[in-house]
């Protein structure tokens, strides 16, 4: 069965066949508040009709500037480990009880929080080798580097890189997308997230 392979610093971290799934998406991501300067997560599951799963291989890894990840979409592969539920996850969560913000109130949060970064700057080589050096703009709150596999498609593995300013995360709004391209089977894509000062 196809599947990710996931490296970092050319060390695995996860592999995840599609046996039994039809969609994993791997996702790094990060803002210009939060402590941290970026994470790694690795998901999947099979989402059609009833006894829909949701599985998580990577949770939250976080990422320094010095850290490479390398995502490969191989034809023949298996499972580095389980994945695991919200509930494995998450033994001790419970629901509070109090009322949660709304979304307002989270987005007007987010838009007085300290920043802790200007900005990110992105170092990403292509399968064919060619490395492009991207950066987000000024306005831009986060970014998403996403790849990502459906069954719709079992062949391929969509790849891009966004970034969106708070009010367009808010909106839901299209963002600035800066790389976007497709992996086939044997093919892999790497990048290495940093501080960009503007």
């Amino acid at each position: 069965m196809a599947g990710l392979r996931v490296l970092v610093n050319e060390h695995e971290v996860a592999s995840v066949s599609n046996d039994g799934l039809n969609l994993i998406s791997l996702r790094v991501s990060g803002d210009v508040v939060g402590d941290e300067l970026a994470v790694v997560e690795l998901t999947g599951g099979n989402y059609s009709g009833e006894g829909t799963t949701h599985l998580t291989w990577i949770s939250g890894r976080e990422l320094s500037e010095d850290d490479v990840v390398e995502v490969l979409f191989l034809e023949d592969i298996q499972s580095s480990h389980t994945g695991k539920t919200i509930e494995e996850l998450f033994p001790d969560y419970e629901e509070n009880e109090l009322p949660s913000q709304s979304i307002d109130e989270i987005f007007s949060d987010l838009s007085i929080k300290p920043k802790q970064r200007e900005g990110h700057k992105f170092h990403l080589t292509l399968p064919d080798g060619e490395v492009r050096l991207l950066a987000t703009d000024q306005k831009d709150f986060s970014f998403g580097f996403s790849v990502m596999w459906k069954w719709i498609k079992p062949n391929e593995a969509s790849v891009w890189l966004t970034s969106n300013s708070l009010e367009g995360v808010r909106d839901r709004a299209d963002g600035t997308t800066h790389a976007k391209l497709r992996l086939h089977y044997g093919e892999s894509v790497q990048i290495r997230t940093a501080t960009n000062k503007i």
